[in-house]
């Protein structure tokens, strides 16, 4: 794996080019993940009844325990 040593350093430079290239977008699309994904402080959690919220209410007697 090792490089001819007689090879000029602008046919290296040429290789490593494709290489450069990838980190940097590699680099580019970690720090967009991280604004994406990272970037924002969690949700307020409110007391207001949601649409999956299960609240007694009255009148339901009919269905309750069977004691009276």
């Amino acid at each position: 794996m090792s490089a001819d040593p007689d090879q000029p350093p602008e046919k290296e430079a040429r290789r490593h080019v494709p290489a450069l290239i990838a980190i940097v977008v590699a680099l580019i699309v970690a720090v967009i993940a991280a604004l994406v994904f990272g970037g924002t402080e969690p949700e307020e959690v409110t007391d207001e009844p949601t649409a999956n919220t299960t609240e007694e209410t009255a009148g339901t007697e009919a269905e309750g325990d069977g004691t009276e």
